[in-house]
């Protein structure tokens, strides 16, 4: 199918809802710059470049291909599916990785609150559970400044986990 074509059917069935559809507005706008016979890669570039979509981008860099080139539309596109494809399936995977993490840091300082809350269970107060003696103080301030740490630490290893292999 030619590119005008497609796109104002893309187009057209994106804005069966009635409410004004940013992408099928662009695929509008694409339908009737191709059926001029204008080139399409400058305009899906600057469709990226005013929604800072890294998606867009992609497809505006494999569409320049096309119309600079010859490389055939379909494969480009194709390619540039299978590429977002492949990086929503790592975003995936990726959350699973780190979900369990995340819940276990969550738990460990949601924890420490148990026994506060026992204590007013039992009829005992913050102040007198905790402003008996230096020690229960020192406890209290060393434990909290220890979840923040361990909080830190287990994030910053999650990110480090996100951000991937750094290779030289």
């Amino acid at each position: 199918m030619a590119p005008a074509s497609a796109l104002r059917i893309a187009a057209e069935s994106r804005s069966g809802a009635g409410q004004a559809d940013p992408l099928a507005v662009l695929a509008g706008d694409l339908a009737a710059a191709a059926a001029e016979g204008a080139p399409l890669g400058p305009l899906w570039r600057a469709a990226a470049g005013s929604t800072g979509s890294e998606e867009l981008l992609l497809l505006s860099q494999a569409w320049s291909l096309t119309e600079d080139l010859g490389v055939p539309l379909a494969q480009a596109v194709r390619t540039t599916a299978g590429l977002l494809e492949a990086r929503l399936a790592h975003e995936r995977r990726l959350a699973g990785a780190v979900a369990g993490a995340n819940a276990t840091v969550n738990v460990l300082t949601v924890l420490p609150l148990g026994g506060p809350l026992l204590g007013l269970l039992l009829g005992i107060g913050p102040a007198e559970l905790y402003g008996g003696s230096r020690l229960t103080q020192t406890s209290l301030v060393l434990g909290l400044l220890l979840a923040g740490i361990g909080r830190w630490w287990v994030h910053r290893m999650v990110r480090a986990v996100a951000r991937g292999p750094v290779i030289s």
